[in-house]
């Protein structure tokens, strides 16, 4: 702010007013250099309101000043403001009894009034005192005006030094800001040196403030890249320019020549004399950097991972789908080469099936358990690796020429147990891997664990629906056909279709022989084994399994010392044989050979043991049928020699089956009746009762009994439902059995009895009346009574003959 010189304002005409007296001009004198001095408004006011009042020898003197935003006079009426508005800066004035008021007027304004009042009723103000009031007047204005510039050149000065006390404020925030802020904060001067250097910068660069002060900041920090120091130049010229630099990412290098990753922003400092300098800050964005490396890292593993996962998905190949993942963690770790072993779980042994970057001639390598880097992960379970497998004493001898340098194995596990090793290796690299590519490779061994597992599981739930289709084929032709040869044939069929052998017989006990009955594939080695039998006491195996009643696989036939040769099949090397059952008796053997050694396994057991209980249900039908059918035949010769006459009949009452008696009964020959109605073959059948109680018993798949007369002969018809199923409870019949038995002697013997016993009871009647009844015709006609009673009839008639006369005397 430019500085403001107050002075104070003296009024000096040429000529004082003439028409003062002199002792006037002094007091007036007197009174203007007391106003003129004085500073502080309130008692400005009050010492011009005393001297009006002074000078003019008035009670009591007033200040009326105009409000400065309205323009109105304060502390005079209406009239005063009128006549003191319409003076325009004239000498006019208000003239009363007891008082007078002058205009206060500068530069043709009016600043306000003053007014002096007399007590005296007859006082009056002369010309005199008018012209002395008004010059007071002339000098009150230079007075009041020089108090307002004070006022203002104090209020310019206080304001100046409160924005100096901000300004000072502000530099010293500025200065904590800088001396706080974590970032580097630099200030240039034109030439793009430095100015200030705040503790952040030299935290970020490693050099001090004096270090840094006067130094160009390009060469600085940039220096030692030169591709650096080209850019750094180059912003220099932007932000020197007068145009600022946006905030962008780069590098720059610590005292200690390290580089560091930075977020750097410049802007110019620019006045109306032009560029001042430029201010440069610089922010550490290391971690930041790591950071998003390791998330974009992190996000190439996920990346790598999750089409991992898409391609064992959709990606039937065993072999492609592990190719990738070996490819991948190769690319991800950056290794050279990479391969994947898997676990044959029953020979024990690590076998080489996936490769990348190695010759092809390494697929198929063997390692043991316990062998290399990669035997000892997998006996392990653990991730193992080392610096330099060119010089570790624990190499595999397979790959002892090789120039391997650093090695990782990871195991491959689904759950707990390991199925094989993904190998990672360097022919040129040494040292060890890091945590994270352990990490990695562990995800990835991971997804190939799955896509092994997957691949098995596939490859066991297809030879699952296999043995299910063979087994469900070979239950269908056990229930379809009762012939013995042609299902063990399809048996056979199906074992070769989903177990793979070289040759497959079917064995039978008989006699103590084990004799083939029926065989598939010998005809390739040259001998048919359809004539072969062995001795059951004779061979240890056989006799195990006959014994037993388990199942034996023999990996290799040259090392079981139970073996018997056999020339005939002495090309077998691998063999397996499940027992075949009858009623819990093992009655013979499903085999199968090989001519590979070690060939068969457990796993072949269990499919095996089905089809051999396929096998022993076959044979159990056969017995069963075979059973069956001798009770059906003894069935029939009972039924034909019945000799009550039998007949079944359907639902609709027609005849299907009948004994030889039912048909000397109706005296007609099988083919007449079979397929004829029932009732109408045995109309001639009456029944005593009203209603025979047979048809309505039957319809409740009750058994009926009534006695029914056919020609001539009497008979005792039972009459039994029986359900087309077994145990049906729906009590529809589907037959119905009528079983005939001739009673008719015994009926005739029933009435010869009953006869006699009528003759009893009459005789005995008629000995009790004879005893009672002395008089002979009395006692007669007691007879007749009951003899007429006896037989129903009408009348009776004793006559009584006379053995001396020839007469008789009717009674």
């Amino acid at each position: 702010m430019a500085k403001q010189e107050v002075s104070v304002q003296w009024r000096q005409d040429e000529d004082e007013p003439s028409g003062l007296r002199a002792g006037r001009q002094h007091s007036l004198r007197q009174a203007l250099l007391d106003i003129m001095a004085l500073q502080d408004e309130s008692v400005l006011q009050r010492r011009i309101e005393e001297w009006a009042a002074r000078l003019l020898g008035a009670s009591t003197g007033s200040l009326n000043l105009a409000e400065s935003e309205h323009g109105q006079l304060t502390g005079v009426d209406a009239a005063q403001d009128a006549a003191a508005g319409q003076a325009g800066g004239r000498d006019a004035e208000q003239t009363a009894a007891r008082g007078i008021a002058v205009p206060i007027v500068l530069r043709g304004g009016v600043l306000g009034t003053i007014e002096v009042q007399h007590q005296a009723q007859n006082h009056r103000f002369s010309e005199e005192d008018k012209e002395l009031l008004s010059a007071f007047a002339e000098g009150v204005a230079v007075a009041l005006e020089n108090q307002r510039r004070y006022g203002r050149a104090l209020e310019i000065a206080a304001e100046r030094k409160q924005r100096e006390q901000q300004s000072r404020e502000r530099n010293l925030y500025l200065e904590r800001l800088l001396a706080c802020a974590p970032d580097a904060i630099v200030t240039l001067d034109a030439q793009h040196r430095v100015l200030e250097w705040n503790p952040g910068a030299e935290a970020l660069f490693g050099y001090t403030e004096r270090e840094a002060k006067g130094k160009d900041l390009d060469g600085l920090i940039a220096a030692p890249d030169p591709t650096m120091l080209v850019e750094a130049v180059e912003l220099t010229r932007e932000v020197l320019a007068g145009r600022p630099v946006p905030p962008s990412e780069s590098t720059r290098f610590r005292k200690d020549g390290t580089p560091v990753d930075v977020m750097l922003a410049g802007s110019p400092i620019v006045t109306d004399e032009g560029l001042l300098g430029t201010v440069a800050v610089y922010s550490d964005i290391t971690e930041r950097k790591r950071a998003e490396d390791a998330l974009a890292k992190h996000a190439r593993e996920m990346a790598a991972l999750y089409e991992t996962s898409l391609e064992i998905n959709s990606q039937p190949d065993l072999s492609a789908s592990l190719s990738t993942i070996v490819e991948r963690a190769t690319e991800l770790v950056e290794a050279r080469q990479g391969s994947i072993y898997l676990l044959d779980h029953d020979a024990q042994v690590l076998e080489l099936v996936v490769i990348h970057q190695y010759p092809s001639s390494y697929i198929g390598t063997i390692l043991q358990l316990g062998e290399g880097l990669s035997g000892r992960v997998a006996q392990s379970g653990e991730p193992m690796m080392v610096a330099d497998y060119s010089q570790w004493e624990g190499k595999a001898s397979v790959w002892a020429g090789e120039s391997f340098r650093r090695v990782l194995g990871v195991p491959l596990k689904v759950g707990d147990r390991v199925i094989g090793v993904i190998n990672l290796t360097d022919d040129e690299q040494t040292g060890l891997f890091d945590e994270d590519d352990v990490r990695l490779v562990s995800l990835l061994a991971d997804q190939a664990a799955i896509a092994v597992e997957n691949a098995r599981l596939f490859e066991a739930e297809r030879k699952q629906r296999e043995l299910a289709e063979a087994l469900r084929q070979a239950t269908a032709a056990v229930s379809s056909t009762l012939d013995l040869e042609q299902i063990l044939d399809l048996i056979l069929g199906q074992v070769d279709r989903v177990i793979p052998n070289d040759a497959i017989n079917i064995m039978l006990i008989e006699g103590g022989l084990a004799c083939v009955v029926r065989s598939r594939g010998y005809g390739r080695f040259g001998q048919a084994v359809n004539d072969l039998s062995l001795r059951m006491s004779d061979s240890p195996i056989l006799r195990h399994i006959w014994e037993t009643g388990e199942s034996v696989v023999i990996a290799d036939t040259t090392c079981e010392p139970g073996w018997i040769r056999v020339p005939e099949v002495a090309w077998i090397r691998s063999y397996a044989a499940a027992p075949i059952h009858v009623m819990d008796e093992v009655v013979g053997f499903l085999c199968l050979d090989s001519a590979k050694p070690n060939f068969f396994t457990e796993a072949h057991a269990e499919p095996l043991r089905a089809f051999a209980d396929q096998a022993s249900l076959a044979l159990s039908n056969a017995h069963l049928f075979g059973n069956v059918e001798r009770a059906k035949m003894d069935w029939e010769e009972t039924f034909d020699a019945m000799q009550d006459p039998v007949a079944v009949v359907d639902r609709d009452h027609r005849i299907v089956r009948a004994n030889h008696a039912f048909a000397r009964l109706v005296q007609e020959p099988f083919t007449s009746f079979v397929g004829n109605s029932y009732p109408v073959l045995m109309s001639a059948a009456s029944c005593p009762e009203r209603v025979c109680p047979l048809e309505q018993r039957i319809q409740g798949g009750q058994t009926a009994t009534c006695v029914h007369e056919y020609r001539g002969r009497v008979f005792e018809v039972q009459a039994t439902a029986v359900s087309e199923v077994a145990g049906s409870e729906s009590g529809v019949a589907a037959r119905r059995i009528y079983a005939l038995r001739d009673i008719t002697e015994r009926k005739r013997a029933e009435q010869e009895i009953r006869r006699r016993n009528r003759e009893l009871v009459l005789l005995n009647r008629i000995i009790a009346t004879s005893a009672t009844s002395p008089a002979l015709e009395a006692f007669l006609e007691i007879v007749c009574k009951e003899l007429a009673q006896a037989f129903d009839a009408s009348q009776s008639v004793a006559t009584l003959f006379s053995e001396d006369k020839a007469e008789s005397v009717l009674v």
